[in-house]
């Protein structure tokens, strides 16, 4: 009762300077959000840009891709040809057919070898006979990888599925492997994020 008595004396008692009976002003406030206000933006942009080589010296051959051309991965941009590459072919087919040829003659070798054992035939010439079957069946797989690598290289098709964006070499023309044929870009990156009105922010995790 002692607190409420000395508070409400107070109110009571005029203050210093004001008239007891001076008019009080009326102040209407409005209520305002202390939150700034937030914009999600986004940025678009290619993840990486996509250059197509050949993979040996050639001639270009039926190359009909434009810029704006929408490629499948795999699809085929270009073929490769002339007399370097047709060389080069020709040179790793005839090594292949003779890798096949001694591989084959090994292998007669080592069943003539066998059979002979071990009244004609010894353990030395026996093993000799596997070596040489083991030798010409690596040379053979050498030969066909080789081959299979040049015969590869005659079509030049799209790494992955991309646009193009230019098409720097024309039909005919000779190129090398350290020279551009071709850019494009395999696909879009989308990065999100969010700014206040005062100009804060930055990126979203979550946001694909």
């Amino acid at each position: 009762m002692k607190l409420l008595f000395v508070c409400l004396l107070a109110l009571a008692v005029p203050t210093t300077g004001f008239a007891a009976n001076a008019p009080v002003a009326t102040v209407r406030a409005q209520p305002r959000s202390g939150r700034p206000g937030y914009t999600l933006y986004a940025r678009v942009g290619p993840v990486q840009v996509l250059v197509v080589r050949a993979a040996r010296i050639g001639t270009l051959n039926d190359l009909h891709t434009r810029p704006g051309d929408h490629l499948r991965a795999g699809e085929r941009l270009a073929r490769l040809g002339g007399p370097t590459y047709a060389a080069a072919l020709g040179s790793a087919r005839a090594a292949l057919k003779a890798a096949r040829k001694a591989a084959q003659l090994a292998h007669d070798q080592l069943q003539t070898t066998q059979s002979r054992y071990p009244v004609l035939s010894n353990r030395l010439a026996l093993d000799q006979a596997k070596r040489g079957l083991a030798s010409a069946r690596a040379g053979l797989a050498a030969a066909q990888a080789r081959y299979a690598t040049i015969e590869a290289a005659g079509t030049i098709v799209a790494p992955v599925a991309g646009t193009v964006s230019d098409v720097l070499r024309s039909d005919g023309e000779r190129v090398a492997p350290s020279g551009d044929h071709l850019r494009g870009h395999g696909a879009y990156e989308v990065g999100r994020g969010l700014r206040n009105d005062r100009g804060h922010g930055g990126p979203v995790r979550g946001f694909r």
